[in-house]
């Protein structure tokens, strides 16, 4: 879909679990010169939650760690966020 010329941007799920992009969609985008939205950078809150398996103590990321690997692709021109609740 990205050689069609038909688009203006790919929007991509891309996290720290989410890789595959990085070889099936990040080169192309990046050879059509075409801009990358990522989204679900925390992966719906996971990457910031420790697993039932973590052992206690476990460092867990911050929310600005996961966007920040998600910005450091040079493919992603833009990390889309949104609220969790209303407050």
């Amino acid at each position: 879909m990205a050689r069609s010329g038909r688009l203006d941007l790919l929007m991509a799920r891309y996290n720290a679990a989410h890789l595959g992009d990085e070889k099936e969609v990040f080169p192309v985008a990046q050879q059509l010169r075409l801009p990358v939205f990522a989204f679900t950078a925390l992966r719906w809150g996971a990457l910031i939650r420790p697993a039932p398996e973590e052992p206690p103590g476990t460092e867990l990321p911050s929310p600005a760690d996961c966007y920040r690997f998600v910005l450091e692709h040079p493919a992603v021109s833009v990390v889309l966020m949104a609220p969790g609740n209303r407050t």
